[in-house]
């Protein structure tokens, strides 16, 4: 519970804190409706409370409760479009209580165990294909774009990055703002990171959306980014020539668009550090934004 304090408040203040000291009463008035048992405390949490239960309409079953946030209603609307398809199920869910009711997936191992970076990849592109839906309805879905621009604006206006950053992100954004114009919206995950997707009996299957709505082919940045962290400096460019072929072949994307989510994706991250932490030690994230636009730049002039 010490790591979860750290991150709501980190997250939601003192706000956070108190609705904190609320889980247990929220916690039974879940069991209450749901008609939960064999309840335990998951020992992985992130800004979410989770517990394990089980459950006489659904069988073994995931219970989240979550800070009343836009990013959490969000979620619920997301999982609700989805329908299980790649992603976990919503079984029941109620807004009031900021409590959502999953399928456990098991055994539950994540990416990072697959050794073979190959593997990682075709697994990852994969989901990205199965997972965006057209957008076709109005709701609490933001758009990717427009959290973007005001997380670009922010960067310049806060004056807390210098001029190669601004110029780096610059760039990013351009190509955003290029590829949205025209492009129909696709309801997205947004957080498609290693720890995000899961080994079900069956398939892999993916967790914790953030529910964006945008370009289908920017769902694969995060995951890119991610996979570039992970990778020795030495082989990073051969990591995202991988990365770039692999996704561009199943997702029938350009080697260009896949360059460019990246890209855009990992400036984005970097803004929002940038907010975050406020000159902490980012110098390894804006080597990689270095590298990647230099990348996108070999792709565009390759494809024209």
């Amino acid at each position: 519970m010490e790591n979860l304090e750290k991150k709501v408040f980190r997250y939601f203040g003192k706000e956070g804190l108190n609705w904190l000291k609320e889980i247990p009463r929220i916690q039974q008035e879940c069991i209450k409706l749901w008609d939960l048992k064999d309840v335990s405390e998951s020992e992985i949490m992130s800004a979410n409370y989770i517990s394990f239960c089980k459950s006489n309409l659904f069988g073994e079953v995931v219970l989240k409760i979550g800070f009343p946030h836009p990013d959490l209603f969000s979620e619920m609307e997301a999982l609700q479009v989805f329908k299980g398809k790649r992603i976990v199920r919503l079984l029941d869910f109620n807004r009031e209580l900021g409590a959502l009711l999953l399928e456990r997936i098991k055994p539950g191992d994540n990416l990072t165990t697959i050794k073979e970076r190959g593997d990682r990849i075709k697994i990852a592109a994969e989901i990205c294909g199965d997972l965006p839906i057209p957008w076709e309805k109005r709701g609490e879905i933001p758009r990717l774009r427009d959290l973007a621009e005001k997380a670009f604006t922010n960067l310049h206006k806060e004056g807390i990055a210098g001029e190669k950053v601004k110029g780096l992100v610059n760039s990013a954004r351009e190509r955003f703002r290029e590829i949205s114009e025209g492009m129909p919206d696709f309801l997205l995950h947004g957080d498609l990171n290693h720890w995000n997707i899961l080994k079900n009996i069956r398939e892999w299957k993916a967790i914790d959306p953030k529910g964006y709505r945008g370009p289908a082919f920017m769902e694969t940045g995060r995951f890119m980014i991610n996979e570039l962290n992970m990778t020795p400096p030495a082989e990073k460019t051969e990591c995202l020539e991988e990365m770039v072929n692999i996704f561009s072949k199943i997702l029938g994307q350009t080697n260009t668009s896949i360059s460019r989510a990246a890209f855009i994706d990992k400036a984005l991250s970097l803004t929002w550090k940038f907010e975050e932490y406020n000159r902490g030690n980012l110098f390894p994230d804006i080597a990689d934004l270095e590298l990647l636009a230099k990348f996108n730049q070999i792709q565009e002039e390759k494809e024209g």
